[in-house]
């Protein structure tokens, strides 16, 4: 059986995330899969362009995550406030 073919258009680059060895980086941005509709994408992209492992959210998975990391950043500032003292 052949593997199909996956297609990808990035709409919008939102942030550079992080720098990888060898050229590419872990970025956040807008991306439509297969011609479907645009999500919000975190992925790995090497060099070249092309996209490595990563996760593909929706709106409202976007916003849990941001809550997510919201609350974690809340309990890390407690935890050095508590440890400074």
């Amino acid at each position: 059986m052949l593997a199909k073919r996956v297609t990808h258009k990035i709409v919008k680059q939102l942030a550079a995330l992080a720098a990888r060895s060898g050229g590419g980086s872990l970025e956040l941005n807008i991306v439509a899969w297969n011609g479907k509709f645009p999500k919000y994408d975190i992925r790995v992209w090497t060099a070249d362009g092309r996209p490595g492992r990563g996760i593909t959210l929706d709106k409202k998975e976007l916003k849990a995550l941001y809550r997510a990391i919201g609350e974690e950043i809340s309990r890390l500032e407690l935890l050095e406030e508590q440890r400074g003292q």
